[in-house]
């Protein structure tokens, strides 16, 4: 209902807002979809309180080199994220995987 996804929303603004020891924050996104609505809030949330996040495009496997770079750009362009925010992953290759630990990594030591 309406109603329980803005009870969500508002409980997820107020977590993130409020979660100091927040190092990062990791939006899972499947690569096969285009951007659905709650992620682009969700990632627009992220921008305006100006916290740390990367986004994780899952089942990246599934679509071919052009598709997923359409997919990617459109994320991008509608998200507003930077370069190396949006991540190709896929579980089944483990593309993306190397990367996703490198940024968690960075993100929890300070490392450059």
């Amino acid at each position: 209902s309406r109603k329980g996804q803005t009870d969500i929303s508002n409980l997820l603004t107020e977590y993130l807002r409020t979660r100091t020891e927040l190092k990062l924050a990791i939006v899972l996104v499947d690569a096969r979809l285009e951007p659905q609505e709650q992620d682009v809030a969700v990632m627009q949330l992220l921008l305006d309180e100006e916290l740390p996040f990367a986004v994780v495009a899952t089942k990246s496997d599934k679509l071919s080199n052009n598709q997923l770079n359409h997919r990617l750009a459109t994320y991008e362009g509608e998200a507003g994220l930077a370069d190396g925010q949006l991540i190709p992953f896929s579980s089944v290759t483990g593309e993306g995987k190397s990367f996703v630990w490198k940024v968690i990594m960075q993100a929890l030591f300070n490392l450059e």
